[in-house]
């Protein structure tokens, strides 16, 4: 149905589309500080001290250790060793690597579900609203998106042409996302049967445990190699020291808060202050530990709520909420989330969508987001309907897999931005439910 020729004029068509509006929205950004969120610090500064001192090192942390993995510090200064501590040719550069994401969606949906479905997915990644934010921001995520896209673009290559040596490139994308941030450290665990049952499950059994062994080696590659600079630097073989400081300080904080009816930043900060040498230091995490098995003991269900409130918000969270810190840097993250308002339901989400909006068009632009949002989840529940009466198993497998452990294990810190892990894979369905309708309104079959 569509030529080369028409495939790259579209794919020029999605790409100017993605880059007019990357330019409106950095044009429009009141100051250099818009590009920087809470989180951007730590980056940064680790980043800095790159350049200075060659050492992927968190200066103001004890003991130095950096809390997260030093993938996206390490690409920021490089960046800054090349063009000078400035913020904006990285932000070029992320830009350029939201756009080839679309690119990598376009290219897993036609091998999936053919070039009508790719079509409509490239349009609605370039203008995906999370793509264009966090693009435009010193964060991790459109790196790890590029990291995870690359991985499912050689992922599915190795579904059709089964040659090991995708397998082994999939497994080594997926290791460096781990690097950048660690929810591929799960998913890894579920992808193995997805190998065993689906892509291999005409092969002999020396060849599934061929391919297991391949996707394993090289997905562990990268993290062995970065345990080992961890060991090399600070005399410890482990991954990062954000595991406790996210289930105590992050997750155990809201439920000591909720039960206590008490602010959650002075539990954060003092009732569970880390009192460790250095991140590796465990002992530091002795308070959290005894709190921990008190509160699970005696409130259970208020840790399910607060788990749910939190995937709830990662799940259903407006990127239009980042493009008001964006415009506004002033205001405080989370300060007009939907949970922290009062009222009806419908009350609460009007104060959210126009909560804390700078100007009128980005109450427009959230207001359409929030409408958008609710048709889109119709399409994707249509779409996996489709996909049942398909037979589509292991597609649906992979695909809920990987959607379920990305939202899952944000229940310790709940945030839309996290919901970016798992952008494309909605899009890609709310793109099956489109073209099915299409097919269905004018009498034309649907071809997946």
């Amino acid at each position: 149905m569509f030529s080369d020729k028409k495939r790259g004029f579209l794919f020029f068509l999605a790409a100017l589309l993605f880059l007019g509006l990357s330019g409106l929205l950095y044009y429009a950004a009141p100051h250099l500080q818009s590009h920087c969120d809470r989180d951007s610090a730590g980056y940064d500064r680790i980043a800095r001290n790159f350049v200075a001192t060659g050492h992927l090192a968190d200066p103001v942390v004890r003991g130095s250790v950096p809390i997260q993995p030093i993938g996206y510090p390490l690409f920021v200064g490089l960046i800054y060793t090349i063009f000078g501590s400035d913020v904006r040719p990285i932000i070029f550069l992320q830009v350029l690597l939201a756009l080839l994401c679309t690119c990598f969606i376009f290219l897993i949906a036609g091998r999936l579900f053919g070039v009508q479905v790719a079509v409509i997915s490239l349009f609605l990644s370039a203008a995906n609203l999370g793509f264009l934010v966090y693009a435009q921001l010193l964060l991790a995520e459109t790196v790890m998106l590029t990291f995870l896209l690359l991985f499912f673009e050689r992922l599915t290559a190795f579904m059709y042409d089964q040659k090991t040596i995708q397998l082994a490139y999939a497994g080594l994308v997926l290791g460096l996302s781990v690097l950048v941030k660690p929810m591929a450290l799960l998913f890894i665990f579920l992808l193995l049967p997805f190998i065993w049952f689906c892509p291999c499950r005409t092969a002999s059994l020396r060849r599934r445990l061929s391919c297991v062994s391949v996707l394993l080696i090289s997905f562990y590659l990268p993290l062995l190699g970065y345990m080992g600079y961890n060991y090399h630097e600070y005399s410890y073989f482990r991954y990062a020291p954000m595991t406790s400081l996210n289930i105590y300080q992050c997750y155990l904080s809201k439920v000591i808060a909720a039960v206590e009816k008490v602010p959650v930043e002075p539990v954060r900060t003092q009732t569970l202050a880390f009192t460790g040498l250095h991140g590796f230091d465990e002992a530091g995490w002795n308070t959290g530990r005894q709190l921990f098995a008190i509160y699970a003991q005696k409130h259970p269900l208020v840790f399910a709520k607060v788990w749910a409130t939190n995937v709830l918000k990662t799940i259903f969270g407006l990127y239009a909420t980042q493009l008001k810190l964006f415009f506004n840097p002033a205001l405080v993250g989370g300060s007009h989330s939907f949970f922290k308002t009062s009222g009806t339901f419908c009350d609460r989400c009007v104060t959210y969508i126009v909560g804390g909006s700078p100007n009128p068009i980005v109450v427009g632009v959230a207001m359409f987001e929030f409408f958008w949002n609710l048709v889109r989840w119709l399409l994707v529940f249509y779409a996996l309907i489709l996909l049942v009466r398909r037979s589509f198993w292991c597609l649906l497998y992979l695909f809920g897999a990987y959607t379920f452990q990305c939202a899952f294990v944000t229940g310790i810190d709940g945030c839309c931005r996290y919901r970016m892990t798992f952008e494309p894979i909605l899009i890609m369905l709310a793109a099956i439910g489109i073209y099915a309708l299409y097919c269905y309104w004018s009498k034309k079959e649907c071809r997946l």
